[in-house]
């Protein structure tokens, strides 16, 4: 959808809030990924609060913001916005100071976050602020970020330059500092462009996060766009301002209708106990753990049991290991017999698997999206467990029969053998791979750390 408006038809209060739900849209993205635990909107924590726009919580340290915009792209910030009382934007510095004084939780920093220009060189102001190295709210270019360098201010033993602060007698010299000293002014932030067809920096680090960072328009959120997508958040942040609502990541992913399962599909595998024929054997023959192959390849005929032994092989593992499983066939009448070789669900599978195992929030990988990246970027993120991970796919065989019978699926869709050849494996992860043999299997042994290992016919006595 474009967000697109007549910047003529605005008052400059509702151009504010835009810009204000504009970067609480980018803060609630921020919260889905589990950059942040909650976020607060609009909501006012103590007396006269001067930091009530957004406050964002991550193990339990806040940050407070307060935003403010202006439709003059030129306007300075002032030393009269800190001392005015009636300046039209609240912001006197007795007022910061003395909602700093009221927290009685740990806050880590009280940003403002401004559409407003640097001070003049005329405006003393430009003599008190000190140039900082600190990390952007918004991943915006030319931000400058500054402190208030409070010992000019206020210097010791001395009555302050700004009159506000000695007025009220309930504020000290060391209230002023210890206040500074966590205060952030993020100035020259571009205001927005008001229509998504054309973004100006803040909606382009919105739309950045949406594709590159939470996976839209990737499987299995194909079929959404990041400027839909986008309108949405918008939607959410003003919703959560005229409520002033708490919000949670869960919020979030729900308002936005977001699929976070990956696209995963079922696949228990058929395999019943009682007419399964153990062959010790087998795991012994094919599991040296400690060889120095990566893949593992098992091919034999067909009706050979590579399903059954594979199956049973991941349970036996699983009492150790960290396995993760994919079957490209079940059993016939399967109605999900296509989707099983796509490579999108191959992905799918093997990235819930590896979650559900590891315990890992879905927001540690950062991307809800299920591809090659999002597959290395998992298996990396779970190896730091310490545990050996066993990727089991089976079936690579059954990708051209079934892909031959279809009328919708392409190369691209179920490229598997291809994708599982290219994979960047890190050091404590193997993929045993299930298939009959054949040249399908060419790009998967044309890797350096393969291991081929050849199923045996049936001894007479193990068929009888």
């Amino acid at each position: 959808r474009s967000m697109s408006i007549a910047r003529g038809n605005l008052k400059p209060a509702h151009a504010g809030y835009i810009f204000q739900d504009t970067v609480t849209a980018y803060c609630l993205l921020k919260l889905a990924l589990g950059n942040y635990d909650q976020v607060s909107v609009d909501i006012k924590k103590v007396e006269d609060d001067r930091f009530d726009d957004l406050e964002l919580i991550k193990n339990k340290m806040k940050t407070r913001i307060q935003v403010k915009s202006s439709l003059d792209k030129n306007m300075p910030l002032s030393h009269t916005n800190f001392t005015y009382k009636n300046d039209g934007y609240n912001l006197r510095v007795d007022r910061l100071v003395r909602t700093f004084k009221q927290e009685t939780s740990p806050i880590s920093e009280f940003r403002l976050l401004a559409t407003w220009q640097e001070p003049t060189t005329k405006d003393n102001l430009s003599n008190y602020l000190l140039t900082i190295d600190a990390i952007p709210t918004l991943p915006i270019s030319n931000v400058h970020l500054y402190k208030l360098n409070a010992n000019l201010i206020w210097p010791k033993s001395q009555n302050p330059i700004w009159k506000q602060l000695c007025v009220n007698t309930d504020i000290t010299r060391d209230d002023f500092l210890k206040f500074c000293e966590v205060f952030i002014l993020e100035l020259c932030i571009p205001n927005v462009s008001l229509d998504l067809n054309n973004p100006n920096q803040v909606e382009n680090a919105i739309l950045s996060l949406l594709t590159d960072n939470i996976g839209i328009g990737r499987y299995p959120n194909t079929d959404r766009t990041a400027r839909d997508v986008a309108a949405l958040t918008f939607a959410l942040a003003a919703h959560a301002r005229t409520q002033e609502r708490t919000i949670t990541a869960q919020d979030v992913l729900k308002a936005l209708e977001i699929r976070i399962d990956f696209g995963r599909i079922s696949q228990s595998f058929p395999l019943d106990p009682k007419y399964l024929y153990d062959k010790p054997t087998f795991r012994e023959n094919i599991l040296d753990l400690n060889i120095d192959s990566k893949i593992l390849l098992i091919t034999g005929p067909p009706g050979i049991g590579k399903s059954w032994a594979l199956t049973d092989l991941a349970h036996y593992l699983a009492n150790d290991f960290i396995v993760a499983r994919h079957y490209c066939y079940l059993e016939p009448g399967d109605e999900l017999v296509e989707k099983r070789i796509t490579t999108d669900v191959l992905f799918a599978n093997l990235i819930a698997d590896l979650h559900k195992v590891c315990g890992l929030n879905i927001t540690d990988i950062q991307r809800f999206s299920a591809d090659l990246t999002t597959l290395e970027l998992t298996l990396e993120q779970c190896s730091k467990l310490g545990k050996l991970i066993i990727l089991i796919v089976d079936g690579l065989d059954h990708i051209s029969r079934v892909k031959e019978s279809s009328n919708t699926l392409s190369d691209n869709e179920t490229d598997i053998v291809e994708q599982l050849a290219t994979l960047d494996l890190p050091k404590n992860v193997k993929i045993i791979i299930g298939s009959q043999p054949g040249t399908h299997l060419l790009p998967i042994l044309n890797r350096k750390d393969v291991k081929h290992y050849e199923l045996p016919t049936w001894k007479n006595q193990e068929i009888l």
